[in-house]
C-alpha cells in the first residue's frame, strides 16, 4: 500500500502508513529534531504512561527515499522536502483524524479529559506551548500531538529569542513582544472567523466585543508580566472556542464565561488550571 503526505510542517512531513494502517509516521531531514522528537516523547511517556492523551511511539530509524514508498500524487512535494538528503523517521500508533474533519456528533465533555492531560504535564513543570486545532487529533477522545516545543518553565523564557513570528501567534498576549504580533493574533482569531452560521453567534459577539476591549486596555497598561502557570490554558481557550464553531449545538452558555477567563489578555485575570477550574468545567459541559 502507497503512502501518502498527511501534513506538512516546517521541520517535518507526516505519512499516513497506507489506508488500513494503524500507525503514522512523522519525516525529518534534521537530525537534530529527530532527537529532540524522541527526547521530547520519552519524557511525556514518563508522565502520560498508559497514553491517555498521548499517541504511542513505536518505532524510529534513519531510512532512505526508496524505504518510504509514496504515493506518486505526493512523490514530488516529499522529493523537494527531503532535498536528497538523509531521512529520520518516527512512526506512532494512528491518534485519529484533525479536528478541522471533526463533525457535531462529538461532546465537548470529552474535553475535560484532555485539560486534565495539560495539568498533568503543568503538575510536572512542564508547558506544551504549541496547543492548536493542528497539534489535537480526536478518535474517541482528544489526544495531544507535536511536542517539539515543549520546556521546562525555567528554560522556556530563554527560548524566547530564537522563536518565529510563526510560532508566536498563538502564544498569550503578554508574549506578543511586538504590536504586530497581536494585531496578527486578532486578524487570525477575532475578525476572521465566520459567525454567521452560529447557533452561539450573540453569545461570541458579546465575548469578542468584551476581549477586543481587554486587549486595547492592555496595550495601553503595557503590563506585560509573565505567568508561565496560565500559557497553555490560553491555548487551550482558543482551541474550546474554534470546536464550539466547529461542532455547532446547543450548549452551556457558561461556557463562554469560563472561554472569557482563559482568553483574558491581563495575566492575572486569566484562569488557571487547577482542580476548581476543571470542576466548574465539568458542571457545565
Amino acid at each position: 500500500m502507497k503512502r501518502k503526505i498527511l501534513d506538512k510542517g516546517f521541520y517535518g512531513i507526516v505519512i499516513k502508513d497506507g489506508f488500513a494502517s494503524n500507525s503514522i509516521s512523522k519525516l525529518f531531514i534534521s537530525k537534530q529534531e529527530y532527537k529532540q522528537e524522541i527526547q521530547n516523547h520519552k519524557l511525556i511517556s514518563s508522565i502520560d504512561i498508559n497514553n491517555d492523551f498521548t499517541i504511542k511511539l513505536l518505532n524510529h530509524s534513519q531510512i532512505s527515499f526508496d524505504d518510504i514508498n509514496i504515493h506518486k500524487k505526493d512523490f514530488k512535494e516529499l522529493k523537494e522536502f527531503t532535498k536528497n538528503k538523509r531521512i529520520f523517521q518516527i512512526t506512532y500508533e494512528y491518534g485519529g483524524c484533525g479536528l478541522h474533519h471533526i463533525h457535531n456528533d462529538i461532546h465537548l465533555s470529552k474535553f475535560i479529559h484532555l485539560i486534565e492531560g495539560v495539568k498533568k504535564l503543568q503538575d510536572n513543570n512542564l508547558i506544551h506551548t504549541d496547543i492548536k486545532l493542528d497539534n489535537i487529533l480526536f478518535n474517541n477522545k482528544f489526544i495531544l500531538i507535536d511536542f517539539g516545543l515543549l520546556k521546562y518553565k525555567e528554560d522556556f523564557l530563554n527560548h524566547i529569542p530564537y522563536l518565529t513570528n510563526n510560532d508566536i501567534k498563538h502564544f498569550p498576549s503578554e508574549f506578543k513582544i511586538h504590536s504586530s504580533f497581536e494585531e496578527l493574533n486578532l486578524n487570525l482569531f477575532l475578525k476572521s472567523i465566520n459567525l454567521q452560521n452560529s447557533i452561539h453567534k450573540k453569545e461570541f459577539i458579546q465575548l469578542n466585543q468584551y476581549l477586543k476591549k481587554e486587549l486595547f486596555e492592555f496595550h495601553q497598561s503595557k503590563q506585560f508580566s509573565i505567568n508561565l502557570n496560565k500559557f497553555d490554558v490560553y491555548q487551550l481557550g482558543l482551541v474550546l472556542y474554534q470546536l464550539i464553531l466547529i461542532i455547532n449545538k446547543e450548549i452551556n452558555k457558561d461556557i463562554f464565561i469560563l472561554i472569557r477567563k482563559m482568553l483574558e489578555p491581563f495575566p492575572h485575570k486569566r484562569t488557571e488550571i487547577k482542580n476548581d477550574f476543571i470542576f466548574d468545567l465539568k458542571n457545565i459541559i
